[in-house]
C-alpha cells in the first residue's frame, strides 16, 4: 500500500475517534516509534513497521503525533459522549466524487459542559478527496448552546473562529463548515 505519514496520522483520528464513540474503556495507540528492520527472533531484517508516532531514524515526531496529541488534549477521563444533542450534516456543495454526496460521520462528545462535535466522511483513505462544504444541525429538547463556537483541524493544530449562531434555540444551522476525510471538532 502507498501508506503515508499523512494518511496514517488521518487513520489515527478515525481510529481514535471511533474508540471513544464506541465507549471504549482503553483506547490505546500500539506504537510509540517505527520499527526499522524488525527482529521476530532470528535477527534483523528488511521490514519496517512504519506505524509509530515517532520516526525511528531520528525518534523525530510524525503528523500522527500532532494528531494524537490534539486529541489528547480535548478528550480526556472527564469527557462523555453527549447523545442529547443530535446532529445531521448534509453536504452543501455539489460533489465531485465518483460516488455523489459522501457519507458524513458524526458523534458528539461532551467536556465540562462544552459540546464537541467530531464530524468526518469515512471515504477511503487512499481514493483523492477534495474538500467539501457542509450544513450541519444541532437539534435538542432543550436549548443549545453554542457561544463563542471554534472549529478545530487535529490534524494541522490549527483552529477557526465561526460566526456565533443565534443564542439558546432548539435547532442552530452551521453552514459553509468544511469536510475532509478525517475528522474535524466543532466546540
Amino acid at each position: 500500500m502507498s501508506w503515508t505519514e499523512e494518511r496514517q496520522a488521518k487513520w489515527l483520528l478515525r481510529r481514535i475517534l471511533s474508540d471513544l464513540e464506541q465507549e471504549v474503556e482503553l483506547a490505546s495507540y500500539f506504537h510509540t516509534v517505527d520499527l526499522l528492520r524488525y527482529n521476530w527472533g532470528e535477527g534483523p531484517t528488511n521490514f519496517d513497521q512504519s506505524m509509530g508516532l515517532l520516526r525511528g531514524t531520528d525518534f523525530s515526531p510524525k503528523p500522527s503525533y500532532f494528531a494524537y496529541q490534539s486529541l489528547c488534549t480535548l478528550f480526556d477521563a472527564e469527557t462523555r459522549r453527549n447523545q442529547t444533542v443530535q446532529m445531521t450534516a448534509e453536504s452543501s456543495t455539489p460533489s465531485t466524487q465518483k460516488s455523489g454526496n459522501p457519507e458524513i460521520h458524526i458523534v458528539g462528545f461532551e467536556r465540562k459542559g462544552f459540546l464537541l462535535a467530531a464530524y468526518w466522511t469515512p471515504m477511503d483513505l487512499f481514493q483523492p478527496w477534495t474538500t467539501q462544504s457542509i450544513r450541519l444541525r444541532l437539534t435538542a429538547k432543550e436549548k443549545v448552546k453554542l457561544a463563542n463556537p471554534v472549529l478545530i483541524d487535529p490534524l494541522h493544530q490549527d483552529v477557526y473562529e465561526l460566526p456565533a449562531p443565534p443564542q439558546e434555540q432548539s435547532s442552530l444551522l452551521l453552514a459553509d463548515l468544511p469536510l475532509y476525510d478525517f475528522p474535524w471538532i466543532l466546540t
